[in-house]
């Protein structure tokens, strides 16, 4: 616990690079047909529910800010890989997704503060044929591991030294479960809340998360913190949203809003305030 609070104050130093130089009387004014939100389709993350509705911790969370801040959304579906690609080309104006924070997204693009915290782990078929227990374990049997393309799960099976011909990089978690339980995957590689909800929700008995699993040698189970991300120059929107988060984050109306998709007060991250003070991006 103690490194994810020294991940919370690095990457805040990182991502809050301009503050609180004023807020928006009228965000209606400045978003008149409302604020565009890109999501993909990643439980509990955000999903679509059986009545057609954009769902999950991260866009209900997202609803929240915007009723508070008077402002209506539109979710606006993508692949993972292409969300912040399509952020920065203006198809919609936050991302509210299972995103983690990097210092190289945040280089190119603003994050919110800190609203979630999550470990790796993975799922394999059930039985757990290959006794995969670790990306090591996966690297030295031949296994192949699937990924969300472009995500931080991608990118740390390259660091593990899973070679490219053993690696599979999907748009969606569909796609992802469908390769574990076509075989095409022996081990599909994602945060903890991803995959104990595939196990308990959508696997039919199917997958399992292996136990233990030790991501990464350096530290298993260690936390990553995400959050919504946002163009740069879009300060006004930014630092509003920040405004409820604040206020919000870690109370007991946070947990309710995401109790319903398998987040406990552990995927809560470290309280955290914004700096108050502006600086150019």
């Amino acid at each position: 616990m103690k490194r994810v609070f020294v991940v919370a104050a690095s990457l805040l130093l990182a991502v809050l690079t301009v503050g609180w130089g004023g807020r928006d009387k009228s965000l209606e004014t400045r978003y008149p047909h409302g604020v565009r939100v890109g999501y993909a389709v990643e439980a509990p993350y955000a999903f679509v529910d059986g009545s057609g509705r954009v769902t999950g911790a991260i866009p209900e969370l997202g609803r929240f800010v915007a009723q508070r801040l008077g402002v209506r959304v539109t979710f606006v579906l993508s692949d993972f890989g292409a969300l912040l690609d399509q952020l920065d080309e203006g198809r919609y104006d936050v991302v509210a997704a299972g995103l983690f924070i990097t210092e190289e997204r945040a280089r190119r693009f603003r994050f919110s503060v800190p609203t979630f915290q999550a470990s790796d782990s993975a799922l394999v078929r059930s039985g757990n044929p290959k006794q995969l227990h670790s990306l090591d374990d996966a690297r030295t049997t031949g296994a192949t591991v699937v990924v969300l393309a472009s995500s931080v799960e991608e990118a740390l099976a390259r660091r593990a030294g899973i070679p490219r011909d053993r690696t599979i990089a999907v748009p969606d978690a569909a796609a992802a479960r469908r390769a574990l339980e076509s075989g095409r995957a022996d081990l599909l590689l994602n945060s903890e809340p991803m995959v104990r909800w595939t196990a308990t929700h959508e696997s039919a008995g199917a997958f399992e998360v292996p136990d233990p699993f030790a991501a990464d040698p350096s530290g298993p189970g260690e936390a990553r913190l995400g959050g919504f991300a946002f163009r740069r120059g879009d300060d006004v929107l930014v630092d509003a949203w920040n405004g409820v988060l604040i206020d919000v984050i870690g109370t007991p109306a946070h947990l309710a809003l995401v109790e319903p998709f398998a987040f406990t007060r552990r995927s809560l991250p470290p309280a955290v305030a914004a700096p108050r003070t502006s600086a150019a991006p």
